[in-house]
């Protein structure tokens, strides 16, 4: 760390994040991570579609969505309607 003793030095720091294009629900954002917990379970459950797109969800008929990450959505969080996101990758 470099001491600042100067009167007016000033430090600049970016703080960024990367993500893939069209992965909306990486990033900084410490909601995602929650999802690994099981206590996030029933907030999710009762959730509806915009609010789980505000929690970082994909929303229905994002490319993210096919029959293998349906499957992982349905065992992570099994009491979740995932009828919305089936009926677009059904479509």
């Amino acid at each position: 760390m470099t001491d600042m003793t100067l009167p007016g030095e000033s430090r600049f720091l970016f703080n960024l994040g990367y993500r893939a294009a069209g992965a909306d629900w990486v990033g900084s954002n410490p909601w995602p991570r929650k999802g690994f917990y099981e206590q996030w379970n029933p907030l999710v459950n009762r959730c509806s579609v915009r609010q789980l797109e505000a929690l970082g969800f994909p929303p229905p008929g994002h490319d993210y969505w096919d029959e293998a990450t349906l499957k992982g959505c349905a065992e992570r969080y099994p009491d979740l309607d995932l009828a919305p996101w089936r009926l677009a990758v059904n479509a």
